[in-house]
């Protein structure tokens, strides 16, 4: 069912503060900056092999704004790519495991789903159907 992990979230208070910071520590170069309204969100998103690092600054309230507040900053979401997500659904759902909200279309047109799981304790897990 997963095929790699897709992507890694992390919660910042100032977006432009946190891309400095990949650049000067990690060498490492924004590819995209974009707004997620539905999120309450600014992301800029970092490619490391063939994982992406999104960085998102909370605008308004939602998840990411309460995660801030209640824990900091630091890791948000795992999310694990899939090669179809109705499948996977049906399968988390053969375990126990259910949708925690709608499917929603992220960055890049990424279709995802947090799940209601603690499979990774202390952060969203979340399917990915990358589309790109």
């Amino acid at each position: 069912m997963i095929t790699r992990l897709h992507h890694l979230t992390f919660v910042v208070r100032d977006l432009d503060t946190a891309e400095e910071q990949y650049r000067n520590a990690l060498g490492i170069e924004p590819l995209a900056r974009e707004s997620l309204p539905q999120r309450g969100v600014v992301s800029s998103r970092f490619k490391v092999g063939d994982v992406w690092i999104a960085l998102v600054q909370p605008v308004a309230e939602g998840i990411p704004a309460r995660h801030l507040r209640e824990r900091g900053e630091g890791l948000l979401l795992v999310s694990y790519e899939v090669p179809d997500l109705g499948q996977a659904l049906a399968a988390c759902a053969l375990r126990g495991i259910v949708p925690d909200g709608p499917r929603r279309t992220g960055v890049a047109d990424w279709n995802i789903v947090d799940l209601a799981t603690t499979a990774t304790p202390g952060a969203v897990t979340q399917l990915c159907q990358a589309t790109t």
